[in-house]
């Protein structure tokens, strides 16, 4: 994957950076889908019965462009070996960005 290296014409070149509290991995397939594929990501909303309104959903699609976009993102409460996906090691699991 290239870099984006994003630039502006007052500040020059700049860094986005992102920070996402993931709540201790809880909902890996969420995290998974929202930082690799948006579609599947508001697919699983709908499998999990989602009561988000459009609103909220609009929102919720515009946080995940924002990560789409992030040069550097840091993630809190990361689990590195969780009962709850089988002792599965998340940066192994996380597809390649």
């Amino acid at each position: 994957m290239k870099p984006l290296k994003p630039s502006d014409p007052e500040t020059g070149k700049m860094l986005r950076v992102v920070q996402w509290n993931i709540e201790r991995g809880l909902e890996f397939d969420a995290v998974r889908f929202a930082l690799s594929d948006p579609k599947k990501f508001n697919a699983l909303m709908e499998d999990k019965g989602s009561k988000a309104g459009e609103e909220e959903r609009a929102k919720i699609r515009g946080q995940i462009a924002i990560l789409q976009q992030a040069d550097l993102l840091v993630l809190n409460e990361v689990d590195w070996a969780s009962t709850e996906h089988c002792f599965e090691t998340w940066p192994r699991s996380w597809p390649a960005r």
